[in-house]
C-alpha cells in the first residue's frame, strides 16, 4: 500500500541513482569501522571462553584430596575465575561501544544457535565430570575450542577484512586518571585473589572482590565503570589482562590439582599477575 504522495513506480534512472547512493553510504560506513580493533576485541573474548571452558574441566576433574589446600576442592576455586571473566566481559563490551562503527554484534538469530552447540561439548562433560566418568584430556580442549570458535571465526573475519581494506586504526593517547586508576586496582585485585589461593579462607576474599566489581556493574554507565574504561584501553592493557588472566587461571588449576602452591609460590604469582596490568595503567590506550 503507498501513501498518498508516493509514487506508483520507479524509473530505471532513479533506480540507478538510488542504488548507487547506497552502495557510497554503504562503502563510507564500511571506511569508518576500525576492523583490527574488532579482531582484536572478539580474538581476546575466544581466547578468554577456551581458556575459562578448559580451566573449569579442569577443576571439575581434580582428584579428591590433590590440591595443596586442605578441606577445600577443586570446585571451589570456579569462583576465581568467575572474577575476571566477568570483569572481562565488561571492558570487551566497553571496548566495542568505544569504536566509532561497530558490526560487532550480540549472539542473536543463527549466531545464538552457534554458539548454544558450541557449548555443548562443554555441557557434556560437565555431566561426565559430575558422574566421576573419565574421559581423555583432549576432549576438554576440543569441548574448549568448540566453545571458542564462534567469537574466533569473527575475529577471523575481522582479521581479513582489515587486511583486504586499509583501514586505519583508531589513534591513540594516555589513559584518563580514572581508567588508570581502575586499571591499577584490577591489577591489584588479580593478584589478591592469587596470593590468598594457598589459605582456605580464600573464598571470603574473592567475595570481597566480586562484591567490588558488583559495585563497578552497578555504575555501568559512569566514567569509572568497566565498560568505560574498556573504552580507552589500547592493545597495551589488552596484553596486559590477557596474561594476568592466563596466570591467574592457571594458578587456580595448580593450586587445585597438585601440592605445589604454597604461601611461597602463591606470593610468587601473585607478583607476576599483578605486575602486567599495573604497569599497562601508565602506557597509552585508545581513546574515544
Amino acid at each position: 500500500m503507498t501513501t498518498p504522495d508516493a509514487p506508483d513506480h520507479i524509473d530505471a534512472a532513479t533506480a540507478s541513482r538510488l542504488l548507487q547512493t547506497a552502495s557510497t553510504a554503504r562503502d563510507r560506513v564500511q571506511s569508518e569501522i576500525d576492523r583490527h580493533t574488532e579482531a582484536r576485541i572478539t580474538g581476546w573474548m575466544a581466547a578468554a571462553i577456551f581458556i575459562y571452558v578448559l580451566t573449569l574441566l579442569s577443576l571439575f576433574t581434580a582428584p579428591e584430596g590433590a590440591g595443596s589446600v586442605e578441606g577445600v576442592s577443586g570446585i571451589s576455586y570456579v569462583n576465581v575465575l568467575l572474577f575476571p571473566f566477568l570483569a572481562m566481559t565488561q571492558l570487551v563490551q566497553g571496548a566495542r561501544d568505544g569504536l566509532r562503527v561497530s558490526v560487532i554484534g550480540s549472539f542473536r538469530g543463527s549466531k545464538s544457535v552457534l554458539f548454544i552447540l558450541g557449548l555443548v561439548p562443554f555441557f557434556v562433560l560437565m555431566v561426565l565430570s559430575v558422574a566421576s566418568i573419565e574421559y581423555p584430556w583432549w576432549v576438554g580442549l576440543l569441548a574448549a575450542g568448540a566453545a571458542a570458535a564462534p567469537a574466533a571465526a569473527s575475529a577471523a573475519r575481522s582479521a581479513r577484512a582489515a587486511g583486504a581494506r586499509g583501514v586505519p586504526q583508531t589513534r591513540g593517547g594516555p589513559l584518563s586518571a580514572m581508567a588508570r586508576n581502575v586499571t591499577l586496582g584490577l591489577g591489584i585485585a588479580f593478584g589478591i585473589a592469587g596470593a590468598t589461593t594457598p589459605y582456605s579462607w580464600f573464598p571470603v576474599v574473592v567475595l570481597g572482590l566480586m562484591l567490588g566489581l558488583v559495585a563497578l556493574l552497578a555504575g555501568y554507565t559512569s566514567r569509572w565503570g568497566l565498560p568505560s574504561i574498556g573504552s580507552e584501553w589500547g592493545q597495551r592493557q589488552w596484553v596486559s589482562f590477557g596474561v594476568s588472566f592466563s596466570l591467574l587461571f592457571v594458578l587456580a588449576v595448580v593450586t587445585a590439582r597438585t601440592p605445589w602452591n604454597g604461601p611461597a609460590v602463591a606470593g610468587i604469582a601473585a607478583l607476576l599477575i599483578a605486575t602486567p596490568l599495573v604497569a599497562s595503567a601508565f602506557a597509552s590506550g585508545r581513546r574515544r
